[in-house]
């Protein structure tokens, strides 16, 4: 069961990592070409010469644009992980939740006789064992199991609830962010435009510009 745990815990917070990470990709990857392209044109002068100070402005910009994508999802899965960790450690194990939905049936009284079947193990009599392990009492470990069962539709609707609103979050951040990058692209491109012909009407050299 402690091998259980670890895994499970290393599997969640890996998730909680590379689900951002991933999203953070699709975005860059959603970029349209021309718009990327447009970008690393900023970094290059009217007369054709390169600027890195521009350069590196625009790579920060593209680091806020993919920071503001990825900040919603983490946010709204860091108190899913943590939820889901205590409900693992303390509340019942992970493979327990899994072997009651592989016996799950739409009449609860046959899903509950397929919960107590000793032929597969009594999931029930598992999770007072498991309970006994953990430090809780017979008292306590009947608590949780009756709580479970009258409030696994609640908890199941809370948990598709909060992923429905981190998508829609997620998709609403996004929106705005590619609006916010792009425009920004373009208003950076007229900035340089303006600076470049001031430098040139300038033979003198004498207007310090990016």
């Amino acid at each position: 069961m402690l091998e259980s745990q670890g895994s499970f815990e290393l599997t969640v917070v890996a998730l909680a990592v590379i689900v951002p990470l991933l999203i953070g990709l699709g975005a860059y990857l959603l970029l349209p070409q021309s718009l990327r392209k447009f970008a690393r044109k900023n970094a290059t002068r009217y007369d054709g010469s390169y600027s890195q100070r521009r350069w590196d402005r625009e790579r920060r910009e593209l680091r806020r644009y993919l920071l503001s994508v990825t900040t919603v999802p983490i946010l709204t899965l860091l108190p899913l992980v943590i939820g889901a960790v205590l409900m693992h450690q303390w509340v019942v194990p992970v493979d327990l939740v899994s072997a009651a939905a592989d016996r799950f049936d739409p009449n609860f009284e046959t899903w509950e006789t397929n919960l107590k079947n000793p032929s597969e193990g009594d999931i029930g009599e598992a999770h007072e064992s498991w309970s006994k392990k953990n430090g809780l009492s017979q008292e306590g470990a009947d608590a949780i199991q009756h709580s479970l069962w009258r409030g696994w539709p609640a908890v199941i609707l809370a948990g598709l609830v909060a992923l429905v609103v981190c998508l829609a979050l997620t998709a609403q951040i996004y929106v705005r962010a590619f609006r916010h990058y792009h425009d920004g692209v373009v208003a950076r491109s007229r900035e340089y435009l303006d600076v470049d012909l001031q430098r040139m009407a300038h033979e003198s050299g004498a207007v310090d510009v990016a």
